[in-house]
């Protein structure tokens, strides 16, 4: 089942909504890695204050807080390689004494990001997930994208996300994205 987006800075956001952030949208506002006037950051930075301003109730899952700190761990490695860091992989590069440095900066994002949103427990027992595993084995599928679609449809709540693979699964997307927009009207 096609998806149904709507642009996330026009929607007229309301007290009852219950909004998810994907963990692109969340590094663009909390990683502090991209710049603070690229369009992302200056589109989903008015989203969140409509949002906050509607009374509308942000929703975060464990799923997307890991994406979140494991998307910036690897940003983070790709600026370390890029300035002449010699780390074979991420694990070696995290067990640096460079990453000490850096991990606090992610931890107090990610603080920030569980301040600003209610926690949700994970109804993954519930979850037909042999279903879901073999959606997956079409190569057709992120696992994890299937996790927030079912988490989305579950909660009854939005997703605010910038990734043009969430076409499918029947929910509600809010987006800035063009594409996005465009695929599913």
């Amino acid at each position: 089942m096609r998806n149904k987006a709507f642009n996330a800075l026009s929607y007229s956001y309301s007290a009852s909504d219950k909004v998810m952030f994907d963990a692109n949208i969340l590094v663009s506002l909390f990683s502090g890695l991209e710049p603070p006037g690229s369009v992302p950051v200056r589109n989903y930075s008015q989203v969140l204050k409509s949002i906050r301003q509607s009374g509308a109730v942000i929703v975060l899952d464990v799923l997307v807080l890991s994406e979140f700190v494991n998307v910036c761990a690897r940003k983070y490695h790709e600026l370390a390689i890029a300035q002449g860091g010699v780390w074979k992989n991420r694990k070696s590069y995290r067990q640096s004494a460079e990453f000490t440095m850096v991990a606090p900066t992610i931890a107090r994002a990610a603080q920030q990001i569980v301040k600003l949103a209610r926690r949700l427990d994970h109804p993954f027992s519930a979850w037909p997930i042999e279903d879901l595993l073999n959606d997956y084995a079409t190569g057709e599928w992120d696992v994890n994208d299937q996790f927030i679609i079912k988490l989305c449809r579950h909660e009854q709540a939005l997703l605010l996300t910038n990734d043009t693979d969430f076409t499918t699964g029947g929910i509600t997307v809010l987006t800035t994205h063009p594409k996005l927009l465009a695929a599913c009207p």
